[in-house]
């Protein structure tokens, strides 16, 4: 597929991604340390480290990979020595790199490019309401984003659900290059967005927990209708698009 003339455009495109390909090595280091921590297979954790250092060499967002690392074992994991060895390579890892970038002069590209102020509570509160489609009402008051911050923190602390805290764990870690930004683009969002989701499939869940098998089938039918309704919509405004 990459030799074919046809598609080489598209191929040099995805390889120009590079918080993409950043993205792409930090899920596949988090899954395959899962699978090591499950299966005791220590090739599993091998992949997870080269995995690793290939998402540091990828782009300096990925400096979200060890607090990541480290929020899923005090979350899921007892903290004992082997929690502990299991990290430390990661730490060393993440160390390197942040002294890697301090003498090669990537930190100070960092401070021009990023704004260690309180823009990053008003990116907060964008970016956030942008997953819910409400980017385009302009919430970009610091009130609305302290509030959503608050909401945020009090959600972490007071919902005991281990997969919705390191979802919401997931979430505010990776947006943390994002939103020190000025503009904030979507192609920041990818990686905040693996958190929305994993908060998204939790609600879900708890919804389905608590309510009777005829209401969820009600629920479905519902869902699915205004489903069909949105993607007829869209597939409607996107021709009206073409013709414009």
């Amino acid at each position: 597929w990459g030799l074919n003339d046809k598609y080489s455009e598209v191929v040099l495109e995805i390889f120009q991604r590079v918080r993409l390909w950043s993205f792409f090595w930090l899920l596949l280091c988090l899954l395959l340390l899962i699978k090591y921590l499950r299966n005791k297979n220590r090739w599993y954790y091998l992949a997870a480290v080269i995995s690793a250092v290939l998402c540091h060499l990828s782009y300096w967002d990925s400096v979200v990979l060890f607090p990541l690392i480290a929020g899923y074992f005090l979350i899921f994991r007892k903290p004992d020595k082997k929690s502990f060895l299991a990290v430390l390579p990661f730490f060393i890892l993440f160390a390197a790199y942040l002294l890697f970038q301090y003498f090669s002069g990537g930190l100070g590209l960092a401070r021009a490019y990023y704004k260690f102020d309180f823009t990053f509570l008003k990116n907060f509160g964008l970016t956030v309401l942008d997953y819910f489609g409400q980017y385009s009402l302009n919430f970009n008051s610091l009130f609305t984003s302290s509030i959503l911050l608050a909401a945020t923190a009090a959600a972490f602390l007071f919902i005991k659900d281990r997969v919705c805290r390191f979802g919401i764990l997931f979430m505010c870690v990776s947006m943390a290059p994002a939103i020190m930004n000025e503009f904030v683009s979507p192609r920041y969002q990818y990686m905040p967005l693996a958190g929305f989701v994993i908060i998204a499939v939790y609600a879900c869940g708890r919804f389905y927990d608590y309510t009777n098998k005829k209401r969820r089938r009600r629920t479905a039918l519902a869902a699915g209708a205004v489903f069909a309704v949105l993607l007829a919509v869209y597939f409607v405004s996107g021709i009206a698009m073409d013709n414009d």
